[in-house]
Parts: structure tokens; C-alpha cells; sequence
């Protein structure tokens, strides 16, 4: 079924905390996507640093909602585009459920 892409046995990685965290990704391992679960709506972000949007920019979140970010940058143990295999989820002020999904 080409164009289709199938979920199966997949296991997320699960964050769930307040304010902006840091997740290093681990060796060898491509994020496909982020699902987003706040309690509080917000403007949610992805970036290389503390409060950045290098990945993606802020985007309105609303409380109760679960948002599905596909990540279009290849990151790895070695992420030769942005030189950290360290990546930041901001904009956070209330508790959010991070689901990180690999390739």
C-alpha cells in the first residue's frame, strides 16, 4: 500500500512533566513523530535549545487535544545537521504528555 504508513508494534517513549524538557535521542534511533497531550492549552515548540524552534515553530496546542508532530529533520546519534543528538519540547507552564515515536 504504497503512500500509507502502517502503526503497527510500535512503542512510544513517554515524558510526561511541566515546562520545557530536554530528551536526548537515543544512538542510531530517527524520531518519526511527537504526539502532544496537554491538560493546559499552549504554545508548543521544538528546538535544539532551551525555549527554541529551530525543529518547529510554536504552535497553539489546546488542553485536552493530542497533536500529532511528524519531525521532516533526520536526527540521530550524530545529527549532522544541528551537531546535538539533544533536542527540547517548550512552551509548556502546565502538565503535558509527550509520546515520542522512532523509525
Amino acid at each position: 500500500m504504497a503512500g500509507i504508513l502502517i502503526l503497527t508494534n510500535l512503542l512510544p517513549v513517554i515524558l510526561t512533566t511541566s515546562g520545557n524538557i530536554s530528551f536526548s535521542v537515543p544512538s542510531g534511533k530517527v524520531i518519526r513523530f511527537v504526539v502532544v497531550e496537554p491538560t493546559v492549552g499552549f504554545v508548543f515548540s521544538i528546538g535544539t535549545t532551551n525555549g527554541g524552534s529551530e525543529i518547529s515553530a510554536g504552535v497553539n496546542v489546546a488542553a485536552g487535544d493530542s497533536v500529532l508532530f511528524s519531525i521532516d529533520k533526520t536526527y540521530n546519534g550524530l545529527i549532522a545537521e544541528y551537531g546535538s543528538p539533544v533536542i527540547w519540547f517548550n512552551g509548556a507552564l502546565n502538565t503535558v504528555t509527550y509520546k515520542i515515536y522512532f523509525r
